[in-house]
């Protein structure tokens, strides 16, 4: 029997968040999408209303402080904040879930995913593994050795 296993993930989705979050942060700045493409254009009533078609961009609120995250030991979100925008709504919109659940709206379209340069997956699997090898060494008997 090898005993109860549980993977404790909080601190590193913790970790995670903050990056995806400064990643975010940079793509709106950059006018970019997570694909690297250009940022979509806003609708002509909301350039009337901002006088500008800066995507995402008002007061710069949503860019330095609108977004924010959860993360639990089986799961990362992150999302914006529920500030006024422009809109003078304010909104709760998830941006990216891991592991994702359902087929959940993502905020603008442009969000929903890692950016394509993200390494967060192979960092998950390492960290997966780096706590399962943990437990096992704990827990199988001296004499089994396990090469990883």
């Amino acid at each position: 029997m090898i005993g109860n296993f549980k993977l404790k993930l909080k601190p590193f989705f913790t970790k995670e968040g903050k990056n995806l979050i400064r990643q975010y942060q940079r793509l709106i700045t950059i006018g970019r999408g997570i694909t690297n493409d250009s940022a979509p254009h806003n609708k002509p009533s909301t350039i009337k209303k901002k006088g500008k078609d800066a995507w995402l961009q008002n007061t710069g609120d949503t860019k330095r402080s609108g977004f924010k995250m959860r993360a639990t030991d089986n799961r990362l979100i992150v999302f914006a904040s529920g500030q006024k925008h422009s809109s003078g709504r304010a909104t709760y919109r998830q941006i990216f879930e891991f592991p994702r659940v359902g087929n959940k709206t993502t905020y603008s379209g442009v969000f929903g995913q890692l950016p394509v340069d993200s390494k967060m997956p192979e960092r998950f699997g390492k960290e997966v593994h780096r706590q399962f090898e943990a437990h096992l060494k704990k827990t199988l008997p001296k004499k089994i050795r396990i090469k990883f």
